[in-house]
């Protein structure tokens, strides 16, 4: 019985116990088990043994045999953890994918209003044109199996002015969930303001914020949108 002393402690009383079961009902005996190599560390192994019966028809013991299931263990890990990686992906597809969503439907009842200025129509249009780009670069994370399964976005980043990404932002978002109970105060200075960054995953962040925001804000209440330069040593911040 000296080969329980080399299994993992975490697998010592299962394995003991499953062992002991195949004994006492003289059944075969399948177990995956962490044993103990000559360097100290655990590898994966896999006993299979059945029950052998003496010439009166006793069991006399088992036979059978350990091999080491290690990279198939290592393999099995790599799967699990890029199936959970892809599960988080798509969830969070999913829920950026309902922000473009709404601003769409509610901008195409803007559109069908008979009374609409044309100065409107020609905002809506343009929020459709960039909310449409917005669901193409989606479609396509989704359709690219091998970011899929990593849980990866791809970024575009560019040199875009900070304040034409928050007033896109805010717009989008007063399309699709603005609370005419909660009030929203903005104040972006006049100076531009270039950063480096993805304007649409920046879009996604400030809508994000902003719908909670206005979520946790109760009625009466007010959002108040700011941004502000700041120093971080000698690195130039933006606080918004």
């Amino acid at each position: 019985d000296g080969w329980t002393d080399y299994l993992h402690p975490d697998d010592r009383a299962g394995g003991v116990a499953a062992y002991e079961h195949a004994v006492a009902a003289h059944a075969p005996f399948e177990r995956q088990f962490r044993y103990r190599a000559a360097d100290g560390g655990y590898r994966w192994m896999m006993s299979v043994a059945v029950p052998r019966f003496g010439a009166r028809g006793d069991v006399i013991g088992h036979l059978g045999s350990t091999f080491d299931i290690g990279d198939f263990k290592e393999a099995e890990a790599s799967l699990i953890e890029a199936d959970h990686a892809k599960n988080a992906f798509i969830a969070m597809l999913a829920h950026e994918l309902r922000n473009p969503i709404a601003v769409l439907v509610n901008t195409a009842e803007i559109m069908s209003s008979p009374s609409v200025s044309e100065e409107r129509m020609q905002w809506a249009r343009a929020v459709l044109r960039r909310q449409l780009k917005h669901l193409s670069r989606m479609v396509d994370d989704l359709l690219d199996i091998s970011r899929v399964t990593q849980g990866l976005i791809r970024l575009q980043p560019s040199t875009v002015p900070l304040h034409s990404v928050l007033q896109t932002s805010v717009d989008v978002f007063l399309a699709g969930h603005a609370s005419p109970d909660v009030a929203l105060t903005i104040d972006i200075p006049e100076t531009p303001i270039l950063i480096l960054g993805d304007p649409m995953r920046l879009e996604q962040i400030f809508v994000n914020l902003l719908h909670n925001a206005y979520k946790f804000t109760p009625g009466g209440g007010h959002v108040h949108l700011s941004v502000a330069m700041a120093q971080n040593g000698r690195t130039p911040v933006v606080e918004i």
